[in-house]
């Protein structure tokens, strides 16, 4: 007969630490590269557009994920610096631990209900009213997980050499983007070149397109990718029951 102390396991133990610090690890790399494969982008529009009439836009939802500034300072900080300020434990020698990416959603819909927060009852109405909607919601997520590995980005908190590659190449699109704009507006003020300014940027993000792929591809045979494809489906089923929990707690 099999001694039952035997099949104990000891939290405590060093072989169930290291397990659990395996596990652990796994998740940080899966759900950032998921977050940066699922939703990087050009524009946010890729990601929430068409909004039902009574909801919050994509736009008022970004202003609130971005700090307030007036003059030059921050008048109110957003629901990203919020974050990041109020959970350190979040953060590991300054890198973001991404197996929280569903603690940042949740954060978000409690802050965004927050009439202390948001200073008007209107805003937290209809805030409350998007989040009870599927379609809005996971836009919601895509558009602030897009955000806020960004925002990482730009303070070097990413663990992952994927999701880096994945931002580093939106952000050098966008400066393109913005260039491109700048030289057709200034060398066509007075000539119609609408549909030149169209061409260029269909060029450009066709470019970005084919980079994600093959920044993909260039890590494809790396171990993180290999975390990603393991966890991809329990991240997606992670979110969904966060909307449904949420639901009951809204009604």
């Amino acid at each position: 007969m099999l001694n039952t102390e035997l099949l104990a396991i000891n939290p405590d133990s060093y072989i169930f630490k290291q397990a659990e610090e395996k596990v652990r690890k796994e998740l940080n790399i899966a759900f950032e590269i998921f977050i940066a494969r699922q939703y990087s982008c050009i524009h946010y529009s890729e990601l929430m557009d068409d909004i039902p009439e009574g909801l919050a836009s994509k736009d008022r939802l970004i202003k609130w994920l971005n700090d307030a500034k007036y003059k030059g300072k921050i008048s109110r900080k957003g629901v990203i610096t919020l974050y990041r300020e109020k959970n350190p434990q979040y953060f590991t020698n300054g890198i973001w631990q991404a197996s929280s990416f569903c603690n940042f959603i949740l954060f978000m819909k409690e802050t965004l209900l927050d009439k202390q927060y948001t200073k008007k009852q209107e805003i937290a109405d209809t805030f409350k009213r998007s989040f009870q909607n599927d379609e809005w919601y996971n836009s919601a997520v895509a558009v602030s997980g897009a955000k806020l590995l960004e925002d990482l980005y730009d303070r070097h908190a990413l663990l992952t050499d994927t999701a880096r590659a994945y931002i580093r190449e939106v952000k050098l699109v966008r400066q393109m983007l913005s260039r491109v704009g700048k030289i057709i507006g200034r060398d066509g003020k007075n000539h119609d070149i609408s549909d030149l300014k169209e061409d260029m940027t269909d060029i450009v993000e066709h470019v970005f397109k084919e980079a994600l792929k093959n920044a993909f591809q260039l890590y494809a045979d790396k171990p993180e990718q290999k975390c990603y494809l393991k966890y991809e489906k329990a991240i997606r089923q992670n979110l969904m029951d966060i909307q449904n929990s949420e639901l009951l707690l809204l009604t």
